[in-house]
């Protein structure tokens, strides 16, 4: 937070230095000496941004690590077997016919041919 604090203070202090050369340039006057020093802010502020990023992929790194935590209400278990059931709706469609698996409806329809898939992976 502080190097975006900094970054952010020295990104301010630029856009307005900007504005104040540009206006020293329509009265003719030489800003030279604002030009070299906002030359130092701006490679300062590339320096901060390249730490926040830096910052940012190791926080970002340590978080990936945590995992998502359950819901006090979600009941311990190890296996599907310990899940309980807290309302259904509807039910299982009855078919006259065994269903087939979607392998099997691409391959019917000649859109899935895994014996070609193999060859080519």
């Amino acid at each position: 937070r502080r190097l975006i604090k900094e970054a952010e203070e020295l990104k301010a202090l630029r856009n307005r230095a900007s504005e104040a050369i540009g206006q020293a340039r329509k009265r003719g006057e030489d800003a030279a000496a604002e030009r070299a020093q906002m030359r130092e802010v701006g490679e300062r502020i590339k320096v901060l941004d390249d730490e926040v990023k830096e910052v940012d992929g190791r926080i970002e790194a340590l978080l990936v690590q945590l995992p998502n935590l359950p819901h006090p209400s979600v009941p311990p278990g190890r296996t599907e077997d310990d899940n309980v059931e807290v309302r259904r709706w509807g039910a299982p469609r009855a078919f006259p016919f065994t269903p087939k698996t979607h392998d099997e409806v691409g391959e019917a329809l000649g859109i899935l041919d895994p014996e070609r898939a193999v060859k080519i992976a």
